[in-house]
C-alpha cells in the first residue's frame, strides 16, 4: 500500500516530446563548456570512463538550467508517467511482471549507475522506445511534491516539500521502480542517485 499513489485518477496529457536517454555526463559537459555555467556539485560525482553514464550530482535548477540551453524543459510528472507506462498504463516501462535483467536497481548488484541504455536493451524500453524509465537514476521532473488524495496546496505550489522525482535508482528495490511510485528531493540539493532526461 503507497499512499503516495493513490488515488488513481485520469490526467490529460498534451501532446509532447521527451528524450529516449537520461542526459550524460559528456552531454552535461558540453553544456558547461558551451556556457560557463557553474554547480555546486559537479563534476564531483563525474569521473573519467563513465562520460555516457547518466549525469547525477546535480540540483533540479542545474537540470532545468541545462534542459533550457538545449531548447527544452523539465517534464511534468504526468509527462514522465505518460512516457513510461504507455497507452496500457504498465507497471514497468515494459509490461506488468518483474524483470531485473531490464534495469539497473539493487538486485543487479551493480552498485553505481550504468551507461544510459545499457540495461535491457530494447526489452527494458518503454512502449515509445524510452531507456531507463525505470532504475539507474531517479529523474528531476518539473512539478513539486502534493499528495495526490486532498492536497493541501495546488501542484504547482512553490510551498511544497520539494520537486517530484521518478523512476526509481540503482538503490532500490524493484517494486520502487514502478512506473507509479513517487518520490521527492529538495531542489536546491543533490545526489549521486538523482538525474534527469529533458522534453519539450
Amino acid at each position: 500500500d503507497f499512499k503516495e499513489e493513490q488515488p488513481q485518477r485520469s490526467v490529460q496529457v498534451n501532446g509532447f516530446w521527451i528524450d529516449r536517454n537520461q542526459v550524460s555526463n559528456s552531454d552535461f559537459e558540453r553544456f558547461v563548456k558551451d556556457t560557463g555555467y557553474q554547480t555546486q556539485n559537479w563534476p564531483q560525482h563525474y569521473t573519467s570512463g563513465k562520460e555516457k553514464h547518466p549525469l547525477v550530482g546535480v540540483s533540479w535548477n542545474d537540470a532545468s538550467a541545462y534542459c533550457q540551453w538545449a531548447g527544452k524543459r523539465l517534464p511534468t510528472e504526468a509527462e514522465w508517467e505518460k512516457a513510461a507506462r504507455g497507452t496500457k498504463a504498465y507497471l514497468w516501462p515494459w509490461g506488468d511482471f518483474w524483470d531485473s535483467a531490464r534495469l539497473n536497481s539493487i538486485e543487479s548488484g551493480i552498485n553505481g549507475t550504468s551507461a544510459v541504455g545499457s540495461r535491457g536493451g530494447e526489452l527494458g524500453q518503454s512502449p515509445y522506445g524510452l531507456n531507463d524509465m525505470a532504475g539507474n537514476v531517479w529523474e528531476w521532473t518539473a512539478d513539486w511534491w502534493g499528495w495526490y488524495e486532498n492536497p493541501h496546496r495546488p501542484p504547482d505550489s512553490n510551498q511544497g516539500w520539494g520537486k517530484v522525482i521518478r523512476g526509481g535508482s540503482w538503490r532500490k528495490w524493484g517494486y520502487e521502480t514502478r512506473t507509479t511510485f513517487r518520490g521527492y528531493a529538495d531542489p536546491n540539493g543533490y545526489s549521486d542517485d538523482i538525474g534527469f532526461r529533458c522534453a519539450k
